[in-house]
């Protein structure tokens, strides 16, 4: 969210240790310039609910791509993007799925060029769940 506060440096380290903790189904790439984390990928391999055939079983979901914006245009986002075609091959998949904001123009392309497809019959659904106590 653009106009939340920045997070205490409790809540980030405990935020990336549940990203790193072995229970996560998440695996991350992190793009790196030297010290300087540049760019991130996070990914996870699903088993199909619907469709039982074995090339069809897994599916690769790509949760988060990012690029710092002054990074960006620099292959960065292709190298973390080869790197996840890569991990789901690897794994088996069938397919990756991710979502992208609709006026995401630049990103939209950048996954088109990469061979990327708008799926119409999809929509993101969300439900905001209020805080735990």
């Amino acid at each position: 969210m653009r106009d939340a506060p920045v997070p205490s440096d409790a809540a980030v380290h405990g935020h990336l240790s549940a990203l790193l903790a072995p229970a996560t189904p998440h695996r991350l790439a992190i793009a790196w310039d030297g010290d300087v984390p540049v760019g991130l990928a996070a990914v996870a391999v699903f088993t199909s609910v619907s469709d039982p055939r074995p090339a069809r079983r897994y599916q690769m979901e790509l949760k988060e791509l990012f690029v710092l914006a002054d990074r960006r245009g620099a292959r960065i986002g292709q190298a973390l993007l080869d790197w996840v075609e890569a991990k789901a091959r690897a794994a088996g998949a069938c397919r990756m799925d991710w979502n992208v904001k609709s006026d995401n123009a630049r990103g939209i392309a950048f996954y088109q060029r990469h061979g990327a497809q708008v799926v119409d019959t999809r929509l993101s659904m969300r439900k905001v769940l209020p805080p735990q106590s």
